[in-house]
């Protein structure tokens, strides 16, 4: 099974994954366009399964089914994540559409509300 597509399991998968992804942009001197995609896996693997129990969903067992089939076909999960934009030469917060970065607009005691994009 390729590292890349590996769930990461314990902290010592967390840190290779992260050596990995360091030595492979040292070695390409660039983004290999990987690193998203293994987060999103990772990221999706727990929200899943908690959403799961909670909703009495099918959701996790899509998603492990999804992943062993990239995993048996060695495809290669990409992606890549910017902000919006708008003027460059500006800062996030003088963008005249504040809602072209992603920023916390309230603080609760359970949580965040969070408003803007993250494309």
């Amino acid at each position: 099974c390729s590292r890349f597509l590996h769930v990461t399991e314990t902290v010592e998968d967390v840190v290779k994954q992260g050596l990995m992804q360091r030595k492979l942009g040292q070695i390409t001197g660039t983004c290999f366009q990987r690193c998203v995609g293994m987060d999103a896996l990772n990221s999706s693997f727990s929200v899943t399964y908690e959403i799961d129990a909670e909703c009495g969903t099918t959701y996790h067992t899509r998603l492990r089914n999804f992943i062993s089939m990239m995993q048996r076909e060695n495809f290669v999960l990409g992606g890549a994540m910017t902000d919006g934009k708008g003027d460059r030469s500006k800062a996030p917060s003088q963008q005249a559409d504040p809602d072209l970065f992603l920023r916390v607009v309230k603080q609760l005691p359970d949580g965040v509300v969070i408003r803007g994009a993250k494309v």
